[in-house]
């Protein structure tokens, strides 16, 4: 059971990645132009990153 949250949780985290990724990439030329909402997006990108590298951690090496 534990295993089918942390798979759960891993695909809608990349999901969520994906789609906010793809949004930042679009507008990155407009974004940039206003440094505050700029550095917002890639702070959550990164913190996304980091919560699917963790979660691959616990799903693919065994919780360690």
């Amino acid at each position: 059971y534990a295993q089918d949250s942390l798979q759960e949780e891993y695909n809608y985290t990349l999901k969520d990645y994906q789609i906010k990724d793809s949004i930042f990439r679009r507008d990155s030329a407009e974004l940039s132009k206003k440094a505050k909402a700029y550095e917002m997006a890639m702070e959550d990108n990164k913190a996304l990153r980091e919560q699917i590298r963790i979660l691959e951690s616990q799903i693919y090496g065994g919780g360690q």
